[in-house]
């Protein structure tokens, strides 16, 4: 009997969110299902009968009905950006960084006019990972800050203002203040689209974040682990709330 098959024993079809196998490794992902571990311990034993599969994970998400926080009258603004995309984790080292890198250069390659903000005030990479490291941030006007070209993307970072051995010891309030004045003083240009690397989680930074930006996507980044699902489904439902 099949994995589609077998989960039908137990929930509903209107319940059942997606059913995927990695390697040996399926997941299930139950939506609007009250969580019930005996009757997903037994669905788990029953699936570990299929041959091939080594483990089972089951994920019970909630689709959110409350009203949508739109962004207020004071959002920021980001003069010149048409489209804004943000790259979120649930948890940090699952390849969020990369996963935005990538992408910004994918599209670039594509034709379209890209930036890239490194929104990760206390592990900013994008520095490393675009080879502007060790160049410091300019100021023409001594208002507005240039962001850096590079492989035909613009880039910014807090890691351009501080050394990489420089701990940020800063409460939300003052990180967001931060990422407000680099993200709406930075001089992008005519960009088609803007690529935000967030940081981990769902903390003041990502919230104030999707509170003053009207987001176009949001790409969550994960791996297989169970602790990396979990913590993804809670960074979408934050995106949806």
């Amino acid at each position: 009997m099949q994995a589609q098959e077998i989960v039908s024993k137990y929930f509903v079809k209107e319940h059942i969110g997606s059913i995927k196998i990695f390697n040996s490794k399926l997941i299930v992902t139950l939506k609007n299902e009250p969580e019930d571990i005996n009757k997903a311990q037994k669905l788990k034993d029953e699936l570990l009968s299929i041959d091939g599969i080594e483990k089972v994970s089951i994920i019970f998400s909630a689709e959110i009905n409350t009203k949508p926080i739109l962004p207020e009258d004071n959002n920021w603004k980001i003069n010149g950006v048409k489209k804004i995309v943000a790259v979120a984790s649930g948890k940090g080292g699952v390849g969020k960084s990369t996963t935005a890198v990538n992408l910004a250069l994918s599209l670039s390659n594509l034709g379209l006019k890209v930036a890239i903000f490194d929104a990760d005030i206390y592990g900013p990479s994008l520095p490393t990972m675009l080879g502007f490291e060790n160049n410091a941030i300019i100021s023409i006007d001594g208002k507005t800050f240039e962001p850096f070209p590079v492989f035909g993307v613009k880039a910014t970072s807090i890691g351009a203002i501080i050394s990489r051995d420089t701990p940020l010891i800063w409460r939300g309030a003052k990180a967001c203040s931060t990422i407000e004045q680099l993200l709406t003083q930075t001089n992008w240009g005519e960009i088609d689209i803007m690529i935000i690397d967030m940081p981990p989680g769902t903390g003041d930074i990502q919230i104030t974040l999707s509170q003053k930006i009207l987001f176009d996507g949001a790409i969550i980044v994960s791996t297989p682990q169970d602790i990396a699902l979990i913590d993804a489904v809670k960074g979408v439902n934050m995106f949806k709330k």
